[in-house]
């Protein structure tokens, strides 16, 4: 679960806190170091985000981006020409996004089509 904080700690950041599997605690602070630009150790192995978060995939980031507009599954469906049930099988991993499909979703959330593939 990630929360973002009511309130700001420091103007221009934001703190973010994290429960995750402890088993898994180590791999992830070593994600979030290199997402950030901050090395942990000069000889820091770099985990790749896949397997910290390996049921990580597009549909998630297309689910966020569709929560954030406040469009349900019918109503982006609608706008990209797709069936409901193609929406709901992508956001939860059964289904990739194509390439037209990305480009579609990127011109209906304004940000770049790479984010959905």
């Amino acid at each position: 679960m990630l929360e973002l904080m009511k309130r700001q700690i420091t103007k221009g950041f934001v703190e973010l806190h994290f429960l995750v599997p402890e088993f898994r605690a180590d791999e992830i602070k070593k994600v979030i170091a290199c997402l950030g630009g901050v090395s942990t150790d000069d000889d820091a192995e770099l985990i790749p985000l896949e397997k910290a978060f390996p049921s990580i995939h597009p549909g998630i980031t297309l689910r966020g981006y569709r929560q954030r507009d406040g469009l349900s599954q019918v109503e982006l469906a609608e706008k990209v020409g797709a069936r409901q049930s193609h929406i709901s099988e992508i956001e939860s991993g059964r289904r990739p996004i194509g390439k037209q499909l990305a480009h579609k979703l990127a011109a209906v959330f304004h940000t770049s089509y790479k984010l959905f593939l």
